[in-house]
């Protein structure tokens, strides 16, 4: 090991604070990175794996659907090849008759086509030999649940009638008994008890298919393409799981964002330091034959060590982070089936090239101004870094908020598909603005206040001369702006979060809410019947989702919600129309019109009274675009309108599943009623109040993981004003010596210590919270970029929490110095002088 390879190795552990706190911010960038990227695919692992779990080998589902005239089918109603195995059924659905809370999805099928999932043990059996009658076959947890035994007797409430039954066998909690619950499960019967509930001979609802994997959607297409009145679907849809968790990973992106910036200015302010200190030793290398490029790989070196370690580190914390989102999200926690955690290993890669990145990026302006320095002076020891600050800085700073400023509104008046173009570049020309104005902008404020005190106060002008002069102090400013910044941002994003997520049923006219979770016409034919006869003197609205795609490609989902324009105008308040009367008016008159969404529109490039063609069950339809709506954040934009008339005509959607009741009667008692009269159906009923408590609570689940990461930029900030008021102590201690020795106390001294940390915590704080108006209207149009016009707020009620944390935090932080000044031997550090 060379002489400068030991210095390297001496001089990082040397400044352990240091050197801590440039990993720490490395490794929670990474962390992030890899956990934003890994989380999405391990909780959708967690429950496709369920999924694929209850349903073992069988990967496509066929049924009837609404072009059929009967719901239950015959094997020879269809054609169909290459079909390795089959599970046939019919389902309905019940409650237990004397524990209405106890629900059901009873499976009609034979014991041969039961047998077939393997995963599932016959605990116990009771003359299962002939599996005819009225016999049922159910999990142990559901034994336990009802408290039956083998041969005991259930009776069932049925779509109206009360049927008994006989345990006749009790089976292992897995295949199609992965998901039972003590209130919700599955039971098995023979296929006759499901068809005599109907009224038919022997036929099925659904049959579960087995097909060869690397072929199955070209074998989806051709089914669905010769068998117009049926439709098969892939059993376990991955992409549809994968979407509902990519709210969690958009969070984590965003939070990434933030610390990467705060990670950018710690190394970059620590190695401007690390510089400033070691110059009388960079000179000792330069007068024994060093060159100055020997120094640069030096600290190139130093940075690749950091961002090595921080890597290392961030991986292991993201892969930690990665498997307690998996165990906490897990649906068969309960079951206490551990988590499968599948990580990708690419992401790991990612991440130590980020941390290598960040780490070398940001500390390669400090180690190339190396270049520039004069050797002569560095090599004798009269080299001084200046700490006087430019006017340069300043203007090019003023110069960057007037482009950002400028961007801005550029953006919004983009003509095209993708106005706010300009929004990205805006929001970071605008931070690093901030930055780079902070120093001279710290003279110019604090400038009078110095000519004030110089005739009242010496110490009070001493502690505000430094902080206007110290380029150290100047960085502890910056470094408390760049974090009040970033905190106000993330809490201004969780607000807005909130918000958002909870915003789009307050602002529809319902108060009960029915969905029919069953796509049988028989029971939604029945459920219809009950809904609008119970809800005759009230404004019913129905809703029905389709999901369709653009031109047949399956990359391009288009939500279609059928609708009867004319009460829906009533009950929805959340889209933005640019004329919602007479845009739900055409709509009404025009089955082969469509409403779509604007974020449909900007991705799709797709305007007003274009052609599209909708693909659903590999059929083609043709709408023509009447008009653009912004449908915001229900349903993540993607809300594409037609009327119930263009749905029977296009798609032959007879009967709906979603039922959103406007009542001025007692609302309790239409809700009783209804969960009366749609016993034993499928069905879910809520209140208006029910699903704003059900987005608040998926809320909180994010929110929580943005406020944590609040608190973790929090910390770095603090350890990196720390640590900067430890080392302007040190870099000063022969200024303060000089100060002592011509009459300055130690009760001064300490004094104008803690003014120092006090006038940069306010400083720091005007100017961050004075900042942070223009950073979150910058945020605002990245996300009206990404087609999501969020309304962020200024987080106003958490001004006094950070104010007082931030002001407390420099009063700890100055401690160890004061402890220091105490100790400060004056003849020690004048005895050159």
């Amino acid at each position: 090991m060379n002489i400068l390879s030991k210095y390297l190795l001496n001089s990082i552990l040397e400044k352990k604070s240091r050197m801590l706190l440039i990993i720490f911010s490395i490794t929670i960038g990474t962390a992030l990175l890899v956990a934003s990227l890994g989380i999405s695919d391990s909780i959708t692992n967690n429950y496709v794996n369920t999924l694929k779990g209850a349903y073992e080998n069988f990967n496509v589902e066929i049924t009837a659907n609404a072009k059929a005239k009967d719901p239950l089918f015959n094997v020879s109603d269809f054609k169909a090849q290459n079909i390795k195995e089959t599970f046939k059924t019919a389902a309905v659905n019940g409650y237990v008759k004397n524990d209405d809370s106890k629900t059901f999805n009873m499976l009609g099928t034979s014991l041969e086509d039961f047998k077939k999932f393997k995963s599932i043990k016959i605990l116990k059996s009771l003359n299962l030999g002939t599996f005819n009658g009225n016999k049922l076959i159910i999990s142990d947890k559901t034994a336990a649940s009802l408290k039956l035994k083998l041969g005991d007797k259930v009776n069932l409430y049925i779509l109206g009638k009360t049927k008994e039954y006989i345990v006749s066998a009790i089976a292992s909690n897995s295949g199609l008994f992965l998901s039972d619950t003590s209130s919700n499960f599955t039971l098995i019967t023979p296929i006759k008890n499901v068809c005599d509930i109907y009224g038919e001979a022997n036929k099925y609802s659904s049959m579960f298919i087995a097909v060869n994997q690397s072929s199955i959607n070209s074998w989806i297409k051709n089914f669905n393409n010769e068998n117009s009145n049926f439709t098969a679907k892939l059993l376990v849809d991955e992409s549809e799981v994968s979407s509902q968790s990519s709210t969690i990973k958009i969070s984590m992106l965003f939070m990434l964002g933030i610390v990467l910036i705060m990670s950018i200015f710690i190394i970059y302010s620590s190695f401007k330091m690390i510089i400033t200190e070691r110059l009388s030793v960079f000179g000792t290398f330069l007068s024994t034959g060093a060159t100055k490029l020997n120094i640069v790989f030096l600290l190139l070196k130093e940075s690749f060590v950091y961002g090595f370690i921080g890597g290392i580190l961030g991986n292991l914390l993201g892969a930690i982070i990665i498997y307690l989102s998996s165990s906490l999200t897990n649906p068969l926690k309960e079951e206490g089936i551990k988590a499968v955690v599948n990580f990708n290993y690419m992401y790991f890669l990612y991440g130590f090239i980020l941390a290598l990145m960040v780490s070398i990026i940001s500390a390669l302006a400090p180690i190339l101004s190396i270049k520039k320095l004069p050797v002569k002076e560095v090599i004798l020891n009269n080299f001084e870094v200046s700490n006087k600050t430019t006017i340069k800085g300043f203007i090019i700073g003023i110069l960057l908020i007037a482009l950002a400023i400028v961007l801005h509104f550029l953006g919004g008046n983009i003509k095209g598909q993708r106005p706010y173009i300009t929004a990205l570049p805006a929001f970071f020309i605008g931070f690093a603005a901030i930055v780079i104005i902070i120093p001279k902008l710290v003279d110019i404020l604090l400038y009078p206040f110095v000519r004030f005190f110089r005739k009242t106060n010496s110490t009070l002008m001493l502690s505000t001369n430094n902080v206007r002069t110290s380029k150290i102090l100047q960085n502890n400013i910056r470094l408390i702006s760049v974090s009040v910044i970033a905190i106000v941002i993330i809490m201004s994003f969780s607000l807005s979060l909130n918000g958002m997520l909870t915003g789009v049923y307050k602002k529809l006219n319902f108060n009960i809410s029915v969905s029919i979770n069953s796509n049988n016409a028989n029971i939604l034919k029945a459920s219809n019947d009950i809904i609008e006869n119970s809800a005759k003197n009230s404004n019913l609205i129905k809703h029905q989702y389709i999901t369709t795609n653009l031109n047949g490609d399956f990359s391009k989902e288009i939500n279609v919600l059928c609708i009867d324009p004319k009460n829906f105008k009533s009950y929805d308040d959340y889209l933005d129309y640019a004329d919602k009367a007479s845009q739900l008016e055409e709509l009404s008159h025009n089955e082969d019109g469509i409403i779509i969404s604007k974020k449909i529109s900007t991705r799709y490039k797709i305007k007003k009274s274009d052609k599209i063609k909708l693909y659903l069950d590999n059929k083609e339809e043709n709408f023509k675009v009447l008009s653009i709506v912004d449908a915001k954040f229900m349903n993540m934009g993607n809300v594409n309108l037609i009327s119930f008339s263009a749905a029977e005509k296009h798609f032959n959607i007879k009967y709906c599943d979603d039922f959103f009741i406007s009542t001025t009667s007692s609302e309790a008692k239409l809700k009783a009623d209804l969960t009366k009269k749609l016993k034993g159906l499928p069905v879910s009923i809520g209140t208006k109040a029910d699903s704003i408590e059900h987005d608040e609570q998926s809320c909180k689940q994010i929110v929580g993981l943005l406020s944590i990461f609040s608190y973790i930029t929090m910390i770095i900030g603090s350890i990196g004003v720390l640590s900067n008021i430890s080392l302007s102590f040190i870099k000063r201690k022969r200024e303060l010596a000089v100060l002592s020795s011509v009459g300055l106390t130690k009760g001064s001294r300490n004094t104008m210590l803690l003014c120092e940390s006090f006038i940069g915590a306010i400083i720091g704080l005007l100017v961050s919270f004075t900042s942070a108006s223009l950073i979150i209207l910058l945020l605002r149009d990245i996300f009206k970029y990404l087609v999501l016009d969020m309304d962020f707020s200024y987080p106003f009620n958490s001004i006094p929490f950070i104010s007082i944390f931030m002001l407390v935090l420099g009063f700890i932080a100055t401690l160890p110095t004061l402890v220091k000044s105490e100790k400060l031997e004056i003849v020690s550090q004048l005895k050159y002088e």
